[in-house]
């Protein structure tokens, strides 16, 4: 419930995925449906991370990459992220 707060107070809504899929275009679907990705590399293997990388750059979406999965790590990149598109 933290996480979907900072997110809400940026006005945008959250969409999590643990990282495991069950079909190959899992990620890919979740990344149509979504305006931005924040992938922490903290607890993402590296090729999860490739993966969201790839599928964002496909779809002209842009993938932050976080140093962690905290709450911090995460407000500092909506706060990067708002200011790109402002």
């Amino acid at each position: 419930p933290h996480y979907r707060e900072v997110v809400e107070s940026f006005g945008c809504e959250l969409c999590y995925h643990g990282g495991h899929c069950r079909e190959k275009d899992e990620i890919e679907r979740i990344v149509e449906g979504v305006d931005v990705v924040f992938c922490p590399v903290d607890i993402n293997s590296h090729n999860a991370c490739r993966y969201a990388k790839k599928a964002c750059k496909i779809r002209d979406k842009p993938c932050y990459f976080l140093k962690s999965s905290g709450l911090a790590s995460l407000k500092r990149g909506l706060e990067t992220f708002a200011k790109a598109v402002a």
